[in-house]
Order: C-alpha cells, then sequence, then structure tokens
C-alpha cells in the first residue's frame, strides 16, 4: 500500500486486515476507499452492504448497498451465492420498512 496507495485492492486488503482485528469503523473506510478507486469493486461493495447491516445497523445505508452490489454483480454476470445472499439480505431488509 505504501507502494501505490491508490491501487484498490490495497485498500480493500488493509480493510479486510482491520475487520479481521474487529477495527470495523476502519475496515469500513478501506472498504469505502477501494470503493473510490474503482466503483464496481464487488468484494468492497459485499462488505460495506454486510457492514452497514450488521455493524452499523443503518437499514437505509445497507439497502443502498446492497442494491449496488446486486446492480453490478449482474452487470458482470450475475452468478455465485455472494449475489444470492445478497439479494436475499436485500429483500429482508426491504420487507422491514
Amino acid at each position: 500500500l505504501d507502494i501505490e496507495p491508490h491501487h484498490p485492492d490495497g485498500n480493500f486488503g488493509m480493510g479486510a486486515i482491520y475487520e479481521a482485528n474487529n477495527k470495523l469503523d476502519k475496515a469500513l473506510d478501506f472498504y469505502q476507499k477501494a470503493l473510490f478507486r474503482n466503483p464496481d469493486h464487488l468484494s468492497a461493495l459485499y462488505n460495506i452492504a454486510r457492514l452497514q447491516e450488521d455493524y452499523k445497523k443503518d437499514r437505509k445505508a445497507a439497502i443502498i448497498a446492497w442494491k449496488r452490489y446486486v446492480e453490478v454483480a449482474n452487470k458482470m454476470g450475475g452468478q455465485g451465492d455472494s449475489l444470492k445472499k445478497a439479494k436475499e439480505r436485500l429483500a429482508k431488509l426491504e420487507k422491514l420498512k
């Protein structure tokens, strides 16, 4: 990250390290930096949505993030367990309105 501080995967990796160490605000910051560098970074989108829902308990922010994840995942081919889980989580949050 020192060599390429603006690389989205480096920022994502730092987010994962912070998350593994239960420093979730810092993790969220780095996932958002990765997303700023690459707005279609699926892993960052997924982790942001998950942290907004599970850690921040911010239903509105989680819905926005899950919708963006589903949109980008569908644009990229739309398959896999992560997309299925994202759709399930989004549907559950939207029912709580």
